[in-house]
């Protein structure tokens, strides 16, 4: 991976990973708590296997599916904090 973006210039490295985790890891708690939720409320707050099992499903498939709109999410953010210049910093 290349340091700069031969273009804008921006800083690749800066904080690459941790943003992409942020996300995902957000997405994944999100899915996972609104499904045991919707889970609880349809089934009268006895839970039912479904919901655990969908639990555990979406806890596994989430962070992979997620991911690259993490990337991309985490450019656009990184793009506003640190607009193009002319040169690097």
């Amino acid at each position: 991976m290349v340091d700069r973006c031969a273009v804008c210039h921006l800083d690749l490295r800066r904080h690459t990973w941790l943003i992409a985790m942020w996300i995902t890891t957000w997405a994944t708690v999100i899915g996972v708590v609104g499904w045991v939720v919707f889970g609880l409320v349809v089934t009268g707050a006895h839970g039912a296997w479904w919901v655990d099992f969908g639990a555990v499903g979406l806890a596994i498939l989430i962070p992979p599916a997620a991911y690259p709109y993490a990337k991309s999410l985490q450019a656009r953010l990184l793009l506003r904090l640190d607009p193009p210049t002319e040169r690097p910093r």
